[in-house]
């Protein structure tokens, strides 16, 4: 099986090429590899640094996740775009996709 190739370019500031040997993903698949891939490459890059005691530096990073996060839900059905803070829409989507009232 050939293997396919994806590649994923953000804003000029970097590119993420992926390669699978399985059959060629569909849009909404790739999304959540890449995700996936991001996320797990952020943890372990997270794990790997000098910590400060207080975990500050750990709390900046995942902040600035969830606030991207926000933003992107911001431009979804689930969380059209408000007034409200982009980490306030997560806790909200979330509430929602838990099954609770925010």
């Amino acid at each position: 099986m050939e293997k396919t190739i994806y590649e994923l370019n953000y804003n000029d500031w970097f590119s993420m090429r992926m390669m699978s040997e399985r059959e060629p993903m569909e849009e909404l698949e790739f999304d959540l590899a890449a995700l996936e891939a991001v996320l797990a490459d952020m943890v372990l890059r997270a794990k790997n640094r000098e910590r400060e005691e207080d975990g500050s530096e750990t709390r900046a990073l995942w902040t600035k996740v969830f606030t991207q996060i926000g933003m992107a839900l911001q431009n979804t059905e689930l969380g059209p775009l408000t007034e409200e803070q982009p980490l306030d829409t997560v806790m909200r989507v979330v509430s929602q996709l838990k099954g609770e009232t925010p």
